[in-house]
């Protein structure tokens, strides 16, 4: 679902939707990852990087501020390992360059997780086949 919404991609569910299981529909209901992928940038995200069993994908969203030119990102961190795996990156290092910072909110849990800068290493545990997905909101 993750990947589906940083990709840009339209969902196509071949399920009786109001049979689903809640669990299911909670995942299929996320109006966070459900923004990601509805975003009016309309930018697909990609693959910036991997690192191991770790690849980092990036996706360019709104808000976007300073006359377009800072824009706020979607970042997926998507475990390819049967184990779950730590995972750091400095926020440069992916493109996200705004000097005022980013919001990060976990999108999956819905929750603020604090604010970074550039030069912050953000560090997140990956579960085994999983996702952490991230949404950078750019400060003014």
């Amino acid at each position: 679902m993750s990947i589906w919404s940083i990709w840009s991609a339209p969902l196509i569910m071949s399920n009786d939707l109001r049979d689903m299981a809640p669990g299911s529909k909670e995942i299929v209901l996320n109006k966070y990852v459900i923004s990601i992928d509805q975003d009016p940038l309309g930018v697909m995200g990609r693959m910036v990087n991997q690192t191991g069993n770790i690849m980092i994908f990036v996706k360019p969203v709104t808000p976007v501020l300073n006359n377009n030119t800072t824009f706020s990102y979607a970042v997926a961190l998507l475990n390819r390992a049967n184990l779950a795996e730590p995972f750091s990156f400095v926020l440069k290092n992916i493109g996200l360059t705004n000097p005022s910072g980013y919001n990060i909110l976990d999108l999956w849990a819905g929750k603020l997780v604090g604010t970074y800068k550039p030069d912050d290493s953000y560090t997140a545990t990956v579960n085994a086949t999983g996702v952490h997905f991230i949404k950078a909101t750019a400060l003014q």
